[in-house]
Parts: C-alpha cells; structure tokens; sequence
C-alpha cells in the first residue's frame, strides 16, 4: 500500500500528469495507492474513489465521477431589498433557499428553480431584483456543505483507472 499526503502539491502541469499517470501505473499492477488532500478538484482528477472525513467520520465514500456532479446542480443566486419576503415566495413555490454565503446583504441561494423562473416570480409579487445569477457550486463548496468544520480528503486509484 501507498499513501501520500499531498502528492501533487507544487508540482508543474508536466509534474502533475506524470504523477498521475506513476500512480494509475503503481494502481494497475494490484497496489492500492491512497492519496490525501484538501484541493477536490484536484482530488477528483486524480483518484477513481472520494471518501471525505470530518473529524474521524466518513461524511462521503463515492466515485470521483459521482462527487464531481454534485457540482453540476446550478444554483440560482438573487440580491433583493425585501429578500425575506422572496425566500418566503420562492419556498412556497417549492425552491430550497438559503442565505447565500456571499459577502453582502440580502443574497439568496436558491436550489429547485431557475433563474427565469425566479425573475417571473419576483416579478409577479413586485419584488425588485437587485442580482440574479446561475452559478455552479466549486466542488470546494460542495465539501464545504459535506463538512462543518475541518476535513481531509482522501482518495484511491483503482487498477483499471475507470471512475
């Protein structure tokens, strides 16, 4: 078994292919190769399995394909003046919202509907609109939301090199 900590860190572009190309080889010849890290992107192109640990507990244990498309749900972010009169609003309409965790006052996060969608609503109950945007969460973000506090990022490359 190998376990690295941090492997890729500091490396150049080159350095960093060639790492991974060393670890699916180590991989493929029937060695388990473990890597720790705090980068999830990183992680995520890397390794063939994500496991993330918050304070001894396994918070997620999947493929890195499967941890890569929690990133790909779109949240819609929306700044208005009377913000709580929207959340209320859009919960009703069946959206999950949240403050977002931007700098500045009355800025939603809103998961389940689409921007155009929440535009129309805040519309129909003469709520101005401030900002309204679609992002997607970084997969930093996403372990942000899996862990409360500190983490550590461990992942494993399986022989096939599959995800």
């Amino acid at each position: 078994m190998l376990l690295l900590d941090e492997p890729l860190a500091g490396l150049d572009p080159e350095g960093v292919r060639w790492a991974r190309r060393l670890l699916r080889a180590l991989a493929a010849q029937g060695r388990t190769v473990a890597i720790t890290g705090d980068r999830a992107a990183e992680m995520a192109e890397t390794a063939d399995r994500i496991v993330v640990l918050d304070r001894g507990r396994t918070v997620l244990a999947q493929s890195a394909a499967e941890f890569t498309a929690r990133s790909a749900v779109p949240r819609v972010v929306v700044g208005a003046a009377r913000h709580a009169e929207l959340a209320a609003v859009l919960t009703d309409a069946g959206a999950t919202v949240v403050r977002a965790r931007l700098s500045g006052p009355g800025r939603l996060a809103v998961t389940g509907m689409t921007a155009e969608r929440v535009g129309a609503l805040a519309t129909a109950h003469g709520i101005v609109i401030l900002e309204l945007d679609t992002r997607r969460p970084t997969l930093e973000e996403v372990l942000g939301e899996l862990c409360a506090g500190s983490r550590a990022v461990s992942a494993r490359c399986r022989p096939d090199g599959g995800r």
